[in-house]
């Protein structure tokens, strides 16, 4: 029934070994990779419109005064003024961060006060 065996293989022989864990690699939900995708909101395609038409009405602000008073304009559009365009007296439209223009609001101010007043001036020499 029982063997007698050397002591320097009874450990060897008594030890158990653990199986490794299983690794099981499955998909338990429903569908594929991309059925779960999810798709962009409503509010931020509203959103992205309404950024993309601020964007083009400060455009189109800037490119009104720079006809009428470019010196300001320069003033208050140089600190988003690229770098590769910043030795330019007058920067054009394409080289402006309009982005970080639009986030500053005190520059924002500037630029509608600046289209105002040039609106009024416009007005009075309708008048006269």
């Amino acid at each position: 029934m029982f063997a007698i065996a050397p002591f320097c293989v009874l450990p060897f022989a008594v030890a158990e070994v653990a199986a490794p864990t299983p690794v099981v690699v499955m998909d338990m939900h429903d569908g594929g990779y991309n059925t779960h995708r999810k798709l962009p909101e409503p509010r931020y395609d509203d959103y992205d419109k309404e950024r993309k038409a601020r964007r083009q009405e400060v455009s189109a602000i800037y490119e009104e005064l720079v006809e009428g008073r470019p010196r300001v304009v320069a003033e208050i559009v140089a600190p988003f003024v690229e770098e590769k365009a910043a030795g330019i007296p007058i920067p054009p439209v394409n080289a402006i961060d309009f982005d970080a223009l639009l986030a500053d609001v005190t520059r924002m101010q500037a630029l509608y006060r600046e289209l105002e007043e040039k609106d009024d001036e416009e007005a009075l020499l309708l008048l006269l």
